[in-house]
């Protein structure tokens, strides 16, 4: 089975259509699942562990890497709801 760091970017963009009252859900949910995730270092222990059963190398950095792309992804999306989309980095 692909793993999804095992993924490559596509070559060129893809452009793909979704409603503004669904990319405003998605960064609201994405905000609040973020927020749970730093409420406590249980948490993210939580998360190290669910990382190590999944075989990941490093599972504590993966951990608060995935955390902060949550945070970022969120931003992201709300930069692009209210029409200054930038570049993300």
């Amino acid at each position: 089975m692909t793993q999804p760091d095992d993924l490559e970017p596509p070559d060129e963009s893809i452009t793909i259509a979704h409603p503004i009252g669904s990319l405003v859900h998605l960064a609201e949910l994405l905000g609040e699942i973020d927020e749970f995730f730093r409420s406590g270092t249980d948490v993210t222990d939580l998360l190290t562990v669910f990382m190590t059963r999944l075989g990941r190398t490093h599972p504590g950095f993966r951990a608060c890497n995935l955390i902060d792309d949550l945070s970022f992804t969120a931003h992201h999306i709300r930069r692009l709801v209210d029409g200054n989309p930038g570049e993300r980095t």
